[in-house]
């Protein structure tokens, strides 16, 4: 069980590198071997997209695959020009995951916490998580995609230290411009 709690959030689509770790009475360490798992809602039929122009996997439910394709095609038109005007590595990028729900319904309890003002207004279409190497969309939307995206490719450039020191409106307006393309 994993608490998603306020103090505790993990967002869908982060990987937890896991293992048990026994002491025996007489102080023996038994360890297994690690194993990676995927935080998602078991309960719901998650599809796998992957393309290898595009350092990004997507997975979804509840939605045509046509759709999930549409975003990785943006994505993908979109992630090398992200790369060039921020400074990211595009030789060997780092591997991301979008979290795509069908509506906002859906996204609702599994999102990070927002004030209630922010979720029945839909000020938000989706949240990057650059220390994860996630991102999540209430909806299956190409431009939230590449939004997001841009928002985790910033995080990237600028390491996560000092990614706090990217002015917000900076970061923010490079992710409108990138979505607008």
């Amino acid at each position: 069980t994993i608490d998603t709690g306020v103090r505790a959030y993990y967002p869908p689509g982060t990987e937890f590198e896991v293992l048990l770790e026994l002491t025996t009475e007489s102080g023996d360490t038994l360890r297994t071997v690690p194993q990676s798992i995927l935080y998602l809602d078991p309960d719901r039929d998650w599809q796998l997209l992957s393309r290898s122009d595009v350092p990004l996997d997507i997975y979804y439910y509840g939605f045509p695959e046509s759709a999930a394709a549409e975003i990785a095609e943006r994505a993908a038109g979109s992630w090398r020009a992200i790369a060039a005007a921020v400074g990211a590595d595009t030789k060997t990028p780092d591997r991301y995951r979008a979290v795509i729900y069908p509506n906002i319904r859906d996204f609702t309890g599994v999102g990070p916490p927002t004030s209630n003002s922010a979720t029945d207004g839909q000020f938000f279409g989706g949240f990057a998580f650059q220390e994860y190497g996630v991102f999540t969309l209430a909806s299956p939307s190409p431009g939230s995609a590449v939004h997001e995206l841009t928002h985790l490719l910033v995080g990237e450039t600028v390491g996560s230290p000092f990614s706090a020191r990217v002015p917000s409106w900076l970061h923010e307006g490079l992710a409108q411009y990138f979505e607008a393309g």
